[in-house]
């Protein structure tokens, strides 16, 4: 998966919406016609996903490219660029957000990076390309490059607003997109872009912080009940409670006006309390998803992560309280992480009343700290025997499953928890 700026593996065959490709749907439909080919989603093949491009013959073209997946990524764009070589093409992605210049003279085939994905330049510049291009967009000028790349924004909120046309929803909601504790049918939606918190191992701080006003993010939700019959939404935030006046707000809104809205989100446990999640669920909260990492305070503290294991099990136990069902997300292999660390961790997980789990290995992808700070493991085939253990540690308990078997209410919802023991199963086939 490369959208929001973040490249990483799929897990348990779990695809959510292209957000890059969403948020500019909405831009790029005021220009013309507009085409989604998610091959990842899909299953297609490098063939497939060119004779569908072909038959289509785009003017131009707005896709995703990560760190993770660069060389394949230049081989489809190559073969396009060779069959139609008047296309105009703009990546984006990690890479090409937070080292802009160094991956565009490595990567040809693109004419330019959309550094700020809710941005409308982009569709300007395709509207008038011999114009200058905005201050989120990089393109070729010659031998070099017109537009700066991306500073490092303040994290602070203050006053920063952004807005966005209604994205081409239609085109996004199927049944080939899936994520845990969720329908069939859902939609994503934005409320606030990037984060204010400096965490080592994650890009998002860098993006800055700014959020949409909850009247737009109404109507948005409206607009997909009257026309996609959607009633279930994945609020994409980095930080869904980043801002405590504008998250009360929201949920206030909709609970007046959307009283058949469930939704789901990601949040930090530092950054809620009883009123946010007793609002929140009013308004339709089904599953919170958190940031924990580490059950180490020390591990915590050297990554920027603020919050404590303490803060962790309070927030997790607010949220079984009010009917929340949780996913706690871990890295393993921080930056002081130690054998006995990483198992006193194991322990405090069996603890926590989650009832999800997803871990990954600490990486020094782009744009993050640890990057910068050339983190390596030691030993990588350590890290990802840790990573499969502690998978293996959550998800072979039989009292998560006889708890998740507990909650079922309905045919639909046994049949969702089958799906979901089945793509756990294959979580634990994948790689790190």
């Amino acid at each position: 998966m490369r959208d929001g700026y973040c490249c990483t593996p799929a897990k348990g065959y779990f695809f959510w919406h292209p957000l890059d490709l969403l948020i500019q749907s909405g831009w790029l439909s005021r220009l013309g016609t507009v085409l989604l080919l998610d091959a990842v989603a899909r299953g297609l093949g490098t063939a497939q996903a060119l004779d569908e491009a072909l038959r289509f013959r785009p003017d131009a073209v707005f896709t995703l490219s990560g760190s993770l997946t660069r060389a394949g990524d230049r081989r489809f764009l190559s073969a396009l660029r060779e069959r139609l070589p008047a296309v105009r093409i703009i990546g984006s992605g990690d890479e090409l957000r937070y080292e802009t210049i160094e991956t565009l003279r490595a990567f040809p085939e693109l004419d330019g990076a959309l550094t700020d994905f809710t941005s409308p330049d982009l569709s300007r510049w395709i509207e008038s390309p011999a114009s200058a291009p905005g201050p989120d967009l990089v393109v070729r000028a010659g031998d070099g490059f017109a537009g700066a790349p991306k500073g490092n924004p303040r994290r602070v909120i203050e006053d920063a607003r952004f807005e966005y046309p209604l994205p081409r929803q239609d085109l996004f909601v199927g049944p080939e997109y899936r994520i845990p504790s969720s329908p069939r049918r859902f939609a994503s939606v934005l409320t606030s872009y990037g984060c204010n918190q400096p965490c080592t191992y994650c890009s998002v701080s860098r993006l800055g912080a700014k959020l949409r006003e909850p009247e737009s993010v109404e109507e948005e939700i409206l607009r997909l009940r009257r026309d996609q019959a959607v009633s279930h939404v994945f609020f994409r935030d980095a930080t869904l409670t980043m801002d405590r006046e504008h998250i009360l707000n929201l949920c206030a809104r909709l609970r007046r006006s959307c009283p058949w809205l469930t939704f789901n989100g990601w949040t930090r446990v530092d950054l809620v309390d009883g009123e946010v999640i007793r609002e929140m669920k009013a308004a339709g909260l089904r599953l919170l998803s958190f940031g924990l990492e580490s059950g180490d305070d020390q591990v915590l503290r050297r990554n920027g992560k603020t919050a404590t294991a303490r803060q962790a099990a309070d927030a997790l136990a607010l949220c079984r309280l009010h009917g929340v069902r949780t996913l706690g997300h871990f890295v393993v292999g921080l930056p002081g992480e130690t054998p006995e660390s990483f198992q006193a961790t194991l322990r405090w997980i069996e603890s926590l009343p989650l009832d999800y789990a997803a871990f990954t290995v600490a990486e020094p992808r782009p744009g993050t700290l640890l990057k910068r700070k050339n983190h390596q493991h030691e030993d990588l085939a350590l890290a990802r025997r840790r990573h499969a253990e502690a998978i293996r540690g959550f998800y072979l308990r039989p009292s998560l499953w006889v708890h998740h078997a507990r909650r079922l209410r309905t045919p639909p919802e046994a049949a969702s928890l089958i799906r979901e023991a089945r793509d756990f199963v294959r979580i634990m086939l994948l790689p790190a």
